[in-house]
């Protein structure tokens, strides 16, 4: 299925991750499906979403920085 959008999800937070406060944001998909995103100054943690036309979703592994 073709991927239709993409998110960068983040939090700028420390501690259980339960109680961290996350945001989603639109990230950039190009024509031969690339997806790039800025990360927001403070971030601790990040994640991509990419989402098909069906609305699955499927996520890249965490990475703490």
């Amino acid at each position: 299925m073709p991927v239709e959008r993409a998110e960068l999800n983040v939090t700028r937070e420390r501690g259980r991750w339960q109680d961290r406060a996350w945001v989603a944001t639109p990230a950039t998909l190009d024509p031969s499906g690339t997806v790039t995103a800025t990360l927001p100054e403070g971030t601790t943690v990040n994640y991509l979403n990419i989402f098909d036309n069906r609305g699955c979703v499927a996520s890249t592994e965490h990475e703490e920085l």
